[in-house]
């Protein structure tokens, strides 16, 4: 009888491990299929995302070059000393240089008290009167000067300021007011208890500094018929060869800053250059023996007469003279016009001057002069500031050796579309440029010719040929080099993996044909990409992939040095004037890029397909899964049954091996 009885390959000494692995094959098969599919497409979607990121980046820069912000229409505003001017170009500037000499820039008030107790100080109660320019700031104060300086400030923002400082270690303050507007028309007056304030604590003195001379006296005094001085309806009339002197009194004090001004013309002795009546004399008549004369009729011209326009003539005189008590000097000569115009003369030169002469040195002119005022710039509705940091002036600038004033620093009318920043005064001329934005432009053209190179390697890289796949790896890997070791992990993954996108190979022969076509320029030198030193090979270390970009740096930066208008033209043209491109390399690229990255365009279209067929892929995988759980319930379920049949025919085994053995005992 057999000594054992059993089931080939149902528990380990039977394969059971072999028979289920080998009835569940062709389910794990299955899923393994679709799992492998599914990363598949998930790759593809990764590839092409790559892809449209590429494009978009190429796409970005060449409407970066055609936009309005495009560095080729910014101008790079460049001074030969930052430290006296800087200088900020914008749309619109044109390509120039400019000679600035800065003579003065432009101040505002800022004066300081002398030294006061802060706590010992008693101020005047009431209105508080400030001015800066137009511009009142009025404020009401109970005698506290700490209240004071809140309320300047709180009302005086953008106009005036001021605080309370400590001035040494024995307890002393000094107050500052500081005008925030530049120019000479933003002065700084105190009036009313302001004015209180600041001569009490040492901010103004009562020096006096302007006067203006009473011409009816001087003419009574110094007229004869050797000088013949004359007033006009309170215009100083100086006739050929003759002088007023105008003293100066005791009480004025005379800095190095004064000065003398008023207005002057002049005209010719023949010519009074004014027509103030026009006289008719209509003749006599005799009627029947009577004897009629007419009487002249005047006719008075109204001062909005308007006359003939004539043209405005220039003289250049030595006028003025000034007189100290031993010395005398002669002025720099001053420009007199046939109208009246302002003239400003410093004359403190001579700080002990007692006398300024006007003279009429010729034989054939008249001068006329009116608003006559001996002045101090500095002084302040009749008070000299006694420490004052700066005082309100205009910048005076000598611009292309034209004279010019502005009332603030920052200059904006000199040069269309630049902005002038005016730091110090200074000595040297400043050379001042305004020129393209060179650096900006190459980074901008690199920047796009690097992207351009990446869309064809993104575009190989998924296009290789399994064929032809092992012997190209060294020559991508080189290829490559610009990619981080993360990149290039992706990159062989992405190997080949869209090499049945005929699509892409269009793609890349369309790019190819856009960036090396020839377009039109206003210089027939320009027409082709090669001719602004960007070459290719015509095969690729890569075996013919692709023609990429390399670039003559040197040939590059020169063209774009000398030659920045055709540059542009080459990459983006208007032909019309209507500031919207016609033409061009990176026009052409944009709008054929923007087609297939935008909504409905094929590389946008790709990228959403695979939204799709990748969760109904997911959905497969999922149902293989699960009816691999359902056959593999089964299996274990049969092989279970298997295994309690074969314990059971054991069972029976052992039984009749009992009965066997009791019958043999019989």
């Amino acid at each position: 009888m057999s000594s054992g009885f059993f089931v080939p390959g149902v528990d380990s000494k039977y394969n059971t491990k072999e028979i289920r692995e080998s009835m569940l094959k062709p389910d794990k098969a299955k899923i393994d299929s679709s799992v492998k599919k599914l990363e598949g497409l998930e790759q593809e979607k990764r590839a092409w995302q790559m892809i449209n990121k590429k494009i978009s980046t190429l796409n970005s820069l060449a409407r970066q070059i055609t936009s309005i912000n495009s560095p080729f229409n910014h101008m790079s505003g460049n001074s030969s000393n930052d430290d006296v001017i800087s200088v900020s170009a914008r749309y619109g500037a044109k390509n120039e240089t400019y000679k600035i000499d800065i003579n003065q820039v432009a101040g505002s008030d800022v004066f300081l008290s002398a030294n006061f107790k802060q706590k010992e100080i008693n101020i005047p109660t009431g209105d508080y009167v400030f001015l800066v320019g137009n511009k009142e700031i009025k404020i009401r104060n109970n005698g506290d000067i700490e209240s004071l300086v809140k309320d300047i400030n709180n009302r005086g923002k953008g106009f005036l300021s001021a605080k309370i400082v400590k001035s040494d270690s024995a307890g002393n303050s000094r107050l500052i007011l500081r005008s925030l507007k530049e120019g000479a028309d933003n002065k700084l007056i105190m009036k009313d208890n302001a004015l209180k304030l600041a001569k009490q604590i040492g901010i103004l003195s009562e020096l006096t500094t302007n006067f203006s001379p009473n011409l009816t006296e001087i003419i009574d005094s110094q007229q004869n018929s050797g000088n013949r001085i004359s007033l006009d309806k309170n215009d100083l009339v100086l006739e050929p060869l003759s002088e007023i002197a105008i003293s100066i009194p005791d009480n004025i004090e005379i800095s190095n800053r004064s000065k003398i001004k008023f207005e002057i013309k002049y005209y010719d002795t023949d010519d009074k250059g004014i027509l103030n009546e026009i006289v008719f004399n209509p003749g006599e008549a005799t009627f029947e023996g009577a004897k009629v004369e007419g009487e002249d009729s005047i006719i008075n011209l109204e001062p909005d007469h308007k006359l003939p326009l004539k043209e405005k003539k220039y003289i250049q005189m030595n006028m003025i003279k000034i007189q100290s008590g031993t010395d005398s000097l002669e002025l720099p000569p001053i420009n007199v016009t046939s109208d009246f115009e302002k003239v400003e003369v410093e004359i403190g030169s001579l700080l002990d001057l007692k006398e300024i002469n006007i003279e009429n040195k010729v034989n054939n002119k008249v001068f006329v002069v009116r608003n006559i005022e001996i002045f101090d710039p500095k002084n302040r509705d009749g008070y000299l500031p006694i420490n004052a940091k700066s005082f309100a002036e205009n910048a005076k600038v000598k611009f292309d050796g034209v004279d010019v004033e502005r009332d603030s620093n920052i200059i904006n009318d000199l040069i269309p579309n630049v902005t002038l920043n005016l730091k110090q005064a200074s000595d040297d001329t400043v050379v001042v440029r305004v020129e393209p934005d060179y650096e900006g432009i190459k980074k901008l053209l690199l920047d796009f010719l690097i992207a351009y190179n990446e869309v064809l390697a993104e575009i190989n890289i998924v296009s290789l040929n399994e064929s032809s796949l092992e012997g190209q790896k060294s020559d991508l890997l080189e290829e490559w080099s610009y990619l981080s070791e993360e990149e290039k992990e992706e990159a062989y993954k992405n190997l080949g993996i869209l090499r049945s996108e005929l699509a892409l190979q269009n793609l890349k022969s369309r790019l190819e044909s856009i960036m090396f076509n020839s377009y039109r320029t206003n210089d027939p030198n320009f027409s082709i990409i090669n001719q602004i030193g960007v070459f290719t090979n015509s095969i690729s270390s890569s075996g013919g992939l692709s023609r990429y970009l390399k670039l003559d740096e040197k040939k590059f930066n020169e063209i774009i040095q000398s030659n920045i208008s055709s540059v542009k033209e080459l990459f983006a043209v208007d032909f019309n004037d209507d500031r919207i491109y016609d033409d061009g390399l990176a026009k052409m690229i944009g709008d054929y890029l923007s087609l297939l990255i935008s909504a409905g365009g094929f590389v946008y279209n790709k990228i959403r397909s695979y939204d799709l067929r990748i969760p109904n892929q997911k959905n497969v995988v999922e149902d293989y899964r699960k009816k691999y759980e359902e056959r593999e319930n089964k299996v274990e379920g049969e092989l279970n049954t298997l295994d309690f049949t074969v314990k059971r025919m054991k069972e029976q085994e052992e039984i009749l091996k009992s009965l066997n053995l009791q019958r043999q005992n019989r």
